[in-house]
């Protein structure tokens, strides 16, 4: 049952996920700065597609940090399958196997389903993906990590959403953006401005300092940073200061 009642809205669409969460979660911890998933964006999107009948998360739990994310994820679904394999002293991953077998009964037993979503980025998944659409006439969306899924599979999807380049993006810079407000203030910073803040984010981060400009305007917009205008030496400057009781109310997490 999904617990998150936003999820469920009155479009005709009937909706059925089924999450690589290894994937997000790993693709996300390696290439995007230790990032975790971001489940509440992620479900607001997917919700904005359809009804959400349901969402069926798998991975191996016993990875590292994986065990910790069985709480937030039953914060919106508790369809969770651990597919952690049984046997200590093989190192074979059954994932996309069990990931592969539910795809296939689902579609072969609810014909009432329009959409099925897949969340992965092995292009093992694009024969499912080709069989829902053209078998069945289904509907068929992915979601991928940017940099870690294969163009196989996203050409096979009637969509595609990537992740966070797409989806996520801005909110992930923000979040960065705030946390790195904090270090600046633990190092003594004098004076933090709007442009020490873009152009540090921008370097220590490794993005497109465009993107950074846009998740600031966005923070500036939201009120979660306050602008004042201090000159210094006949020039104006544009000082930061932030709200961080507002950036916690709005979702944002500032520690690691």
């Amino acid at each position: 049952m999904i617990g998150n009642k936003r999820l469920f809205s009155k479009r005709e669409k009937r909706i059925v996920a089924f999450v690589d969460y290894e994937h997000w979660f790993i693709s996300m911890d390696t290439l995007y700065n230790r990032q975790k998933p971001d489940l509440a964006a992620w479900f607001a999107d997917l919700g904005e597609r359809g009804r959400v009948v349901d969402a069926i998360f798998f991975g191996d739990f016993s990875k590292g940090g994986m065990k910790n994310e069985i709480s937030r994820i039953r914060l919106f679904t508790n369809k969770i399958i651990d597919t952690c394999n049984p046997n200590p002293k093989s190192n074979k991953d059954f994932t996309d196997f069990i990931i592969l077998d539910n795809i296939y009964q689902r579609a072969m037993s609810s014909d009432d389903v329009d959409m099925f979503v897949i969340f992965s980025g092995d292009g093992h998944f694009s024969s499912v993906a080709a069989f829902l659409k053209t078998n069945l006439g289904k509907e068929v969306g992915i979601y991928g990590i940017g940099g870690a899924t294969s163009r196989q599979l996203r050409d096979t999807g009637d969509w595609y959403v990537e992740i966070p380049n797409g989806l996520t993006k801005p909110w992930l810079i923000s979040q960065l953006a705030l946390r790195t407000i904090k270090h600046m203030e633990k190092d003594r910073m004098a004076l933090i401005t709007e442009e020490s803040l873009i152009t540090t984010v921008a370097r220590e981060q490794k993005m497109d300092i465009g993107d950074v400009k846009d998740a600031v305007r966005l923070l500036e917009k939201k009120n979660i940073l306050r602008i004042d205008n201090i000159i210094i030496n006949g020039l104006v400057n544009r000082t930061i200061k932030a709200d961080y009781a507002l950036a916690a109310a709005e979702g944002y997490k500032l520690e690691k």
